[in-house]
């Protein structure tokens, strides 16, 4: 009867030790719980460039996307948009797609250029293609998710 008790004194000693070790990460857990809580979300945007490709690649592929972005990025650089319209010849005769394209140029313009202008007729054309493109059937959606990020910008 001697081992078996000592052997259900060394059970209980070690389930005693299992307890308090489960009753520490317990806390450990609930001190995690409350830190991740207080944690306040990043509400920062991505970069407007990868945002464009990351909604651009479905409809053009990554390397077409790179390449829209690339154009109109250079376009802004040295501020003059003619230098995006060899980008129409990647859509071809899809109509959907020069849509899109004119969309997104609109969209660059304006974010880039006559946002920072008050009150120009450009401004308001621009504004009102962006606005009005979210009732196209084909490109509306696109149309929706940059003028949300507009409107998150405060440029809407």
């Amino acid at each position: 009867m001697q081992p078996f008790q000592t052997e259900l004194q060394s059970i209980t000693s070690q389930l005693a030790t299992m307890a308090d070790s489960l009753s520490t990460l317990q806390e450990a857990l609930q001190q995690l719980q409350a830190a991740s809580v207080t944690v306040q979300p990043s509400t920062a945007l991505a970069p407007f460039s990868a945002f464009l490709m990351v909604e651009l690649t479905p409809y053009f592929g990554g390397a077409g996307a790179k390449a829209i972005v690339d154009r109109l990025n250079r376009c802004n650089a040295i501020k003059d948009y003619r230098f995006f319209i060899p980008i129409y010849k990647m859509a071809g005769e899809d109509l959907d797609k020069r849509q899109l394209l004119k969309l997104v140029s609109a969209v660059h313009r304006y974010k880039f250029i006559y946002s920072k202008h008050h009150n120009t007729p450009q401004q308001y054309s621009l504004k009102s293609e962006i606005k009005y493109a979210k009732a196209c059937s084909h490109c509306g959606a696109l149309a929706a998710i940059l003028y949300d990020r507009l409107v998150a910008e405060g440029l809407f």
